[in-house]
This record gives C-alpha cells, structure tokens and sequence, in this order.
C-alpha cells in the first residue's frame, strides 16, 4: 500500500495528509478546491483577481508533465505488480465469488461475454433499479458517513464543514429530503408530463422551486426545515427559475409567496409529511423569536450530514 505522509497546502499553508502516489511529480499541493482556485486565480491575473480559471503558466509546455510518457521499464513494472496479485489465493477467489456456484443460462453467458466486448448486455429492470438503490442507500450508515467524510477530508477532496461559507450550508440544508412529486398539483403533474424534467437534453424541461426563496430564508434567519416542507415546492420551467434568480439579485423581490402565507400554508397542510411536527415548532419557536445562527446551520448541517439517510 502507498505510504501517507505529511505535506503543506501551497495556499493556505495548513498541514495535509497525502499518499506518496499523490505528491510524486507534482509541483503543487492544496488541501481543498477552494485553495486551489484562489491560487489559481492569484497566479493568473494579480492579488485582485476574481476570475478563477487555469493558469497559464502551468500550461502547454510549463506544465511539469508535458511530454512524460511511461517507459518500457515502467509498463513492464507495472504489469509485474498486477500479474503479482493473482498469486494471492485469497485475491482471486473474492474476484470470482460473484458468480460462483450459480448456473447460468447459455444465453446468459453469451450475453456476459458480449459485455466483456464492450457490446450492451441485459438492461436492469425498474425492479432491480429499486433493489440496488434500496441496498445503496442502507450502506451509508451514521458510521459510514463519518468515516467518509474524515477521509475525504483528510485528503483535501471535501472542504471541512468549520471552512465552508454558512449560506452554502443553508442552502444545501432547504434541499427537500424527499420525492416532491407526490404533493404536486394536478396542473403541475399534467405539465410535468408533458414537458418532463430538465436535463442537459432537456433544457426547457420543469425544475423544483422554492415559493419562499432560500436568500429570503437566510436573510430572515428562518428555520431550514420550514423553506424543505412541501407547500414551499412548485414546479416551473428553467427558464422560469433563471429569470426568478436574476430578478432576485436585482430587486429582492424574487418570493412567490410570503413567510406568513407559507406558515399558514404549513399548519392546514393534511398530507403526510415526516417533519410536519418539526416545522410546526420551528414556527412557533420563529414567532418567539428564536432564530437560526451560524452556530445553528453549522451544527445542523455537520448532525445531517453524519446521520443515516431518511
């Protein structure tokens, strides 16, 4: 296994931990995106700069990989050490433990080895979509989370949670927890079929919405799990949602509803909703008052990004 060993972020200075593989040939190391863009952005247009973008004095021929092609030597090496791990007895029975002992079809093992070709092979079923999803979400456990997210910090790939800017938070904490679609009007459902979601093949397709926008949330300290329920989600064309953002930024006007018609709207909500109690006391506790703080949104965001999934 590469060893870990200790190196500087070439941005900030903070100590960073990194396997020998990852260093090896590199001139510079940062310990998360974020440093690396302000560098970047530093190295491109002067201390001023705002632009984020490639340095191009890292590029073309400065770039200290330009023209690095692996010799003979070094491909032969590598093969040495792939062929090696077939000698493990134990490596090679879990890389045929998937199949073992099963019967498979003539059909089927025609189809397998057209995979292999790089042919398509059988489609998964929407029952078997459901069954890989259900056995995907189960992993990721309040363990698994947090060990997850100390790796990728430790490897700069995630910025720590005490780093990232308390908006960003915010944001991503008002991101509804479940399918929307189920609460959606007969009218937005007849567009949605119509029209279908956005992609990048469908450019004018719906989006999900916030009536009470997330800036107005966090300009007015409202408790995220109040902006996620619901009432607060509307289905509108992209277009739409862009138009709403820019209208937004420019005149703060961009809600489609006020925040006393959207707690109005919370307390007669009759559906079944797994926060509905949790935003009843949020806005009870609101009309006191009491409202979210960084300190809040921090704790909040670190207790669910720890915690298992819904």
């Amino acid at each position: 296994m590469s060893k870990l060993v200790n190196a500087e972020c070439d941005q900030c200075g903070k100590n960073i931990c990194r396997y020998v593989s990852q260093i090896k040939n590199c001139e510079h190391l940062f310990c998360n995106k974020n440093c690396k863009a302000i560098w970047q952005s530093l190295n491109r247009r002067g201390e001023n700069a705002s632009h984020y973008g490639p340095n191009p004095k890292l590029q073309g021929k400065n770039n200290p990989n330009y023209g690095n092609r692996w010799s003979q030597e070094q491909k032969d090496r590598a093969s040495i050490i792939v062929s090696r791990r077939y000698e493990d007895l134990s490596y090679r029975y879990n890389i045929g433990k998937s199949n073992r002992g099963k019967k498979l079809s003539d059909e089927i093992r025609t189809k397998m080895s057209e995979g292999h070709k790089g042919k398509p092979g059988f489609p998964h079923s929407k029952q078997t979509k459901k069954l890989i999803g259900k056995k995907s979400k189960a992993k990721f456990t309040s363990l698994f989370k947090k060990k997850q997210r100390k790796i990728m910090e430790e490897r700069g790939l995630w910025m720590p949670i005490d780093e990232k800017k308390v908006y960003s938070l915010y944001f991503d904490l008002c991101n509804w927890k479940q399918n929307m679609v189920i609460y959606m009007t007969d009218e937005e459902l007849e567009l949605l079929n119509t029209i279908k979601f956005f992609s990048h093949k469908n450019t004018k397709g719906m989006v999900r919405d916030h009536k009470y926008s997330r800036l107005s949330g966090f300009k007015n300290k409202v408790y995220p799990s109040i902006l996620r329920h619901p009432t607060n989600c509307q289905l509108i064309t992209q277009a739409e949602n862009i138009s709403k953002a820019h209208r937004g930024n420019r005149y703060e006007d961009s809600d489609d509803i006020s925040l006393r018609n959207l707690f109005w709207n919370i307390k007669i909500f009759n559906k079944e909703w797994f926060e509905q109690q949790r935003c009843l006391s949020d806005i009870t506790k609101y009309k006191k008052g009491e409202k979210v703080n960084d300190q809040f949104i921090r704790d909040e965001f670190r207790k669910e990004a720890l915690c298992s999934s819904q």
